[in-house]
Formats: structure tokens, sequence, C-alpha cells
């Protein structure tokens, strides 16, 4: 994905997990300018992301690989990585934060 401005890209990188046959999601990779300005990870899954406010901060939905009770999703500052809300609850449900508005399962 691409913040729009051509600046700044991200992806998810895969990795080979103990016990699933396929390649499982574990961290968000963002590059600007030529470079890796940051990695977010926490250990979880992700099932999705995106940028938000004009590509300055981004945000995920993370969570166990089966059996997710309610969506775990956190809004960050990419220049310093500082965390800056997060949400449990329902993806679908109308109350949701809107920086969780790009994000789904």
């Amino acid at each position: 994905a691409t913040t729009g401005f051509g600046s700044t890209v991200g992806w998810l990188a895969e990795f080979d997990t103990p016990g699933v046959t396929y390649p499982v999601p574990l961290v968000l990779i963002v590059w600007r300018a030529g470079k890796i300005i940051r990695r977010f990870s926490i250990g979880l899954s992700f099932y999705s992301w995106s940028f938000y406010a004009h590509g300055t901060q981004v945000a995920y939905h993370v969570g166990p690989l089966h059996f997710e009770s309610k969506s775990h999703c956190e809004l960050h500052d990419i220049g310093s990585g500082r965390l800056i809300a997060q949400w449990d609850g329902d993806l679908g449900s109308r109350d949701r934060p809107d920086w969780t508005a790009e994000l789904n399962h």
C-alpha cells in the first residue's frame, strides 16, 4: 500500500511458523526515501493495516491465527513508533474509531 503521495510504502513480511502450514504475516515494514524507517511487530499475526493521517501514522489489526474473540487494533506514529491509540472490539461496529475504517478481518 502507498500513502497516495508516492513517497511511503509498506508491506507485510511473512514467516514460517512451527505447526502452521502457511507463512504468517508477523512484521509490518514501512519504507520511505530509499530506506526502511520502521518495523512494527507485536508477536501476533497481522490481519490488515493502512496508512492514516496523510501517511504519518499506521493503523493495524492483529490477532491470533484462529479464534479471535474481538479485534485488536492499534494506531502508531510512523516517525517515532509511538502508540497513539488502541481499540478492542468488533470491526463491523458503527461505533469503531475513525482510524480503523480501512481495517478488516
